[in-house]
């Protein structure tokens, strides 16, 4: 399910490693299995009992544990 800015859900049958390739790698990063997102909705990045993110809308999501040395060394080249 993508969540549009506008709050719209969008259902796909699609796996995420498909949209991977397709989506803009300046821009979206998969954090976890199940999540990929875009940087610019970013709000905050927590790192109390691991890393999570959370968004413009409300929504956090954990990075996993597998990725969290990769979405460092991401962020830091868009800063």
């Amino acid at each position: 399910v993508f969540i549009l800015t506008g709050g719209n859900r969008v259902m796909s049958s699609r796996n995420l490693g498909e949209y991977s390739s397709i989506l803009d790698g300046s821009y979206f990063f998969r954090i976890h299995h199940s999540y990929i997102i875009n940087l610019r909705h970013i709000v905050k990045i927590s790192k109390k009992d691991g890393y999570f993110c959370e968004l413009s809308n409300g929504v956090i999501l954990p990075v996993a544990k597998r990725r969290q040395d990769d979405f460092n060394k991401f962020i830091k080249l868009k800063d």
